[in-house]
């Protein structure tokens, strides 16, 4: 009698130990499925924000309304062929890189005022 009744606390022990764990995985993914919505809500939320950013950038890059800005509000007005003067006509050179400052510096024509600015 006493061993069957040592059996059968061990089965009830057991018995209720696997109900609390099959309660707290319920738990679990009851939460689970919570973060899920929530995620999901708020990638949505994103999206709609994404979309709305990127048909107001669209419209912000959309030349003929940069154009109407321009005219409309800022009265700017496209540059005619006579109004563009040229002012030096010396050949372009590299400034990135390939040519020393030094060499830049005489081709702009500002080696004689480099030179009195420092005293060289």
């Amino acid at each position: 009698m006493l061993g069957r009744l040592s059996v059968l606390r061990v089965i009830t022990i057991c018995s209720i130990g696997f109900i609390f764990l099959r309660i707290y995985q319920h738990n679990l993914v009851i939460k689970l499925n919570y973060d899920y919505q929530r995620l999901d809500k708020r990638k949505t939320q994103l999206e709609k924000e994404r979309n709305e950013l990127y048909t107001q950038l669209m419209c912000v890059n959309d030349p003929e309304r940069v154009l109407a800005y321009a005219t409309m509000q800022r009265n700017m007005r496209p540059l005619k062929v006579g109004q563009i003067v040229c002012l030096d006509d010396r050949k372009p050179f590299d400034f990135v890189g390939t040519t020393s400052n030094e060499v830049v510096v005489q081709q702009l024509g500002l080696f004689d005022m480099v030179l009195g600015k420092t005293g060289g």
